[in-house]
């Protein structure tokens, strides 16, 4: 079974840069008071979609630098997750962003927060969809 794994992106300015690159612990001050208003405040970002199809061809898609997403006021739901794993990292959590795909095959990004870090067990990981806004354990059988 093939698994699309993916080691560098493209930034707005057309560099391609290792993924580990976009995820930098972000300090949010006094704009977001706890990791809940975090999440709430990416969820509600405008989604745009991941690729662009134009005449026929699919791009390969850019992940923007955060001034960019803010002055957009949109992002795609790798960026929000990646925005959402930044802002968890600044309130000293043990955030981990997670690509991969939901249950109609379609391309989705998430959340992993363990709150024991490298001892946590199954029911010590919460996942973070910044795209229903919904922290979700890891041993919830939906």
């Amino acid at each position: 079974r093939a698994r699309n794994v993916r080691l560098f992106a493209q930034t707005e300015g057309s560099l391609f840069l290792p993924v580990t690159s976009f995820v930098v612990p972000l300090e949010a001050g006094r704009a977001l008071d706890s990791p809940c208003h975090a999440l709430r405040w990416v969820s509600l970002l405008g989604t745009e979609p991941a690729t662009v199809v134009s005449e026929g061809v699919v791009t390969e898609p850019r992940w923007h630098t955060f001034p960019a997403i803010w002055a957009k006021g949109r992002a795609t739901l790798e960026e929000k997750a990646l925005l959402l794993t930044s802002l968890l990292l600044g309130f000293s959590l043990d955030a981990w962003c997670c690509l991969g795909t939901d249950v109609s095959g379609l391309p989705h990004a998430w959340v992993v927060i363990r709150s024991r870090g490298d001892a946590s067990l199954p029911a010590d990981v919460v996942c973070w969809d910044p795209k229903l806004g919904a922290r979700i354990p890891a041993d919830d059988p939906r």
